[in-house]
């Protein structure tokens, strides 16, 4: 009995790196994370990391806090999905970006109950936030550009090109502030993406212009959240397991790194909830769990 509990506890380890962290194995290659505040939900693209490719593998998985999978694939068997990637939740819908096109998932159901397509040549777009009830923004990497998307109307504008971000990726709108952050995956094979924000006036006027927080740090930039004075951002670094999580102090104006035990494989659009991060990692297709 004792060398079966032994070998249960040592089977248990193997999911934990350090104090206070964790990682769980999705399979396939998360993208972004989201939460209805009950249950976290991850995009995945798929077998294979091709995330412009319509090859009908995509699904989101249901996790719960404690880092236990639920259920592999909350889709409905009718839902084809190929790379789905940034996802928000509204009223029990799930909105989630695939290549061309923004889809609404039903959380009750899996049932696809909304759908726009780009009538773009985009074939990636990727984050997507929202602002009230009516207002999704949408990134488009290839493009480097920020949609604004009305879901009542179903209509589309361009709300700012992400020129100085270099390959806009992952956003953040936070209502307090009334401010929209974005980070860059950098254009022309190049690590060059940066960190900025967009700025909405109080009547909800946008400004068409990004400002760049800082021209010191430069990287494949991914995810981004602000949490209280501190803006988080991923950096993939490159195309293996030498990610990071760094954050932009808005005290001293500094650029620094969040220290892990070990590196992150391919750091993609995380979520933080109080004192705790979840970063899907696109590389080795897990979801790493971590205290700030």
């Amino acid at each position: 009995m004792k060398r079966k509990i032994a070998i249960l506890l040592f089977l248990l380890s193997l999911n934990t790196i350090g104090f206070g962290q964790q990682r769980t194995l999705l399979g396939g290659h998360p993208e972004c994370i989201c939460t209805d505040g009950k249950k976290l939900f991850i995009t995945n693209i798929g077998k294979e990391l091709l995330p412009s490719k319509k090859d009908e593998d995509g699904f989101i998985s249901k996790v719960s806090f404690d880092m236990k999978i639920e259920q592999e694939n909350i889709l409905d068997p009718e839902v084809t999905l190929h790379a789905p990637k940034g996802c928000k939740i509204v009223k029990n819908v799930l909105y989630v970006t695939d290549i061309d096109q923004v889809v609404g998932i039903d959380l009750s159901s899996g049932k696809k109950v909304f759908e726009y397509s780009f009538d773009t040549n985009t074939k990636f777009l990727n984050d997507i936030e929202v602002r009230g009830k009516n207002w999704l923004y949408v990134s488009s990497t290839d493009k480097n550009v920020i949609y604004e998307l009305n879901l009542r109307r179903k209509k589309k504008k361009i709300l700012v090109h992400g020129s100085s971000i270099n390959g806009v990726n992952g956003l953040f709108y936070n209502p307090k502030d009334k401010q929209l952050y974005a980070v860059g995956f950098g254009i022309n094979d190049q690590p060059n993406g940066k960190l900025g924000e967009i700025n909405f006036e109080d009547r909800g006027i946008t400004i068409s212009h990004i400002f760049t927080y800082t021209q010191l740090y430069q990287g494949r930039l991914d995810g981004v959240q602000k949490s209280g004075d501190k803006i988080y951002f991923t950096d993939w670094v490159n195309f293996e397991k030498e990610g990071k999580l760094l954050y932009y102090d808005l005290k001293d104006f500094q650029i620094k790194e969040v220290p892990f035990p070990e590196k992150l494989s391919g750091p993609a659009d995380f979520l933080i909830v109080g004192n705790t991060i979840y970063i899907p990692e696109m590389l080795s297709g897990t979801l790493f769990k971590s205290s700030l």
